[in-house]
C-alpha cells in the first residue's frame, strides 16, 4: 500500500503519508485499517506531497462514502491535507469541497508546518473559525 500512518496520542493525530501512485483500493484499505485500530474519528495530516493522485471525482466519492460509512455516526476529526505541486493540490482542493460537503473540516496547505498549526488550533479551541475560503 502507498499509504503508511502512525497515531501521534499526545496530538489526537493521525500521520498520514502518500507515496506514488494511489488507488481507490489503497484508500480503501487505509479507512478499513483505521477503523480495526479504533483510530477513525482522529484528525489527520493528510502529507501527499509525494502522491500520486490521479483518482476520478467517482472515485474520490466513493473514498470518502467508505470513510464516512465506516465512522457509524461518530463525530470525523479535522483533516489537514498537504501538496507541493499543482496538480496535486488541485486533487486536494477537489478532495476538500467533497469532504466540506460531508461536514468535515478540512484544508489545503503547501507546507507541513502550516497544517500542523492549522490542527493544533482546531484541537485546542475546539471549533474555531474556518481557515481562510477552506484553503491556507
Amino acid at each position: 500500500m502507498s499509504i503508511a500512518y502512525r497515531v501521534d496520542r499526545l496530538a489526537q493525530r493521525i500521520l498520514v503519508t502518500v507515496h506514488g501512485p494511489v488507488t481507490l483500493d489503497d484508500l480503501t484499505d487505509y479507512v478499513m485499517e483505521r477503523l480495526a485500530n479504533d483510530v477513525l474519528g482522529l484528525d489527520q495530516l493528510f502529507d501527499a506531497r509525494n502522491a500520486d493522485l490521479k483518482l476520478s471525482p467517482d472515485q474520490i466519492t466513493l473514498w470518502i462514502e467508505r470513510e464516512y460509512t465506516a465512522l457509524r455516526g461518530n463525530r470525523p476529526g479535522s483533516i489537514a491535507l498537504v501538496a507541493s505541486d499543482g496538480a496535486t493540490y488541485g486533487h486536494l482542493r477537489m478532495i476538500q469541497t467533497l469532504i466540506e460537503l460531508a461536514g468535515v473540516h478540512s484544508a489545503v496547505f503547501r507546507d507541513i508546518e502550516t497544517a500542523e498549526r492549522w490542527l493544533t488550533v482546531r484541537r485546542a479551541m475546539g471549533e474555531p473559525p474556518e481557515a481562510k475560503g477552506g484553503v491556507a
